[in-house]
């Protein structure tokens, strides 16, 4: 499923400013350009003390469409650090943070690359298209 927005692409070289910064790129319908935006996710787990539940969701997160676009963090109040050193996926972002869910939610958000933020408890799975906006 391809959304588009609704910004022209008339083929004049500062119309493509959008592709340069690599949001989006052009597809060609029924004769007709547009922009299609690109979204890159940033997926955003405050935990503390979820070691028995962290792979578990981030396997899961690997198994949506669109995961390719996302980045995943997950961010550790407790000064331990436990949770995060139960992770096994390498790509992960891993962050300590002072305990208290908005303090971690804030330093995650912080970090992220991502155009849209995403926020999720540690027992949460998501349909998967839940990536596909």
């Amino acid at each position: 499923m391809t959304h588009h927005c609704s910004l022209p692409y008339n083929g004049n070289a500062g119309s493509d400013s959008y592709l340069k910064q690599g949001y989006a790129h052009v597809i060609k319908q029924a004769g007709a350009s547009s922009i299609v935006m690109k979204r890159r996710f940033s997926i955003i787990i405050p935990v503390l003390y979820e070691t028995g539940e962290i792979n578990a969701l981030i396997d899961h997160l690997r198994t949506l469409e669109a995961a390719e676009s996302s980045e995943v963090i997950v961010v550790d109040g407790s000064a331990a650090g436990d949770t995060l050193r139960a992770i096994t996926d390498r790509d992960v972002r891993r962050l300590a943070s002072p305990p208290g869910r908005g303090r971690q939610m804030n330093a995650g958000a912080a970090a992220a690359a991502g155009d849209v933020l995403i926020f999720l408890h540690a027992d949460t799975r998501l349909p998967a298209d839940a990536l596909l906006l």
